[in-house]
């Protein structure tokens, strides 16, 4: 993923991957510190989204999306995921 390959020391070629990485990067992490500093304030934990298909393939970065407490979902791939959130949606009428 873009905003990952700076910190796996990977220099991008081109300019456009250069940007994405320096505009993820901080946006990830500020809004890490905003979701811990609420779930301490309320005394709650902050709940994760990387399932195992993205973790796998190193979809995430360490201190923003992967930056929770738990993972519920991390051992589920991503096809499951969209299985499961078919089954649960509610069933519209035409």
């Amino acid at each position: 993923m873009l905003h990952s390959l700076g910190t796996l020391g990977i220099e991008t070629p081109d300019r456009i991957s250069q940007i994405a990485t320096a505009t993820m990067l901080p946006k990830l992490r500020i809004r890490s510190l905003f979701f811990h500093y609420y779930g301490v304030q309320k005394n709650l934990l902050v709940c994760g989204t990387t399932n195992k298909t993205e973790y796998l393939l190193g979809h995430y970065d360490k201190y923003g999306d992967c930056a929770c407490d738990i993972e519920p979902i991390r051992g589920i791939y991503k096809t499951e995921v969209l299985k499961w959130q078919i089954f649960r949606s509610p069933r519209k009428n035409h």
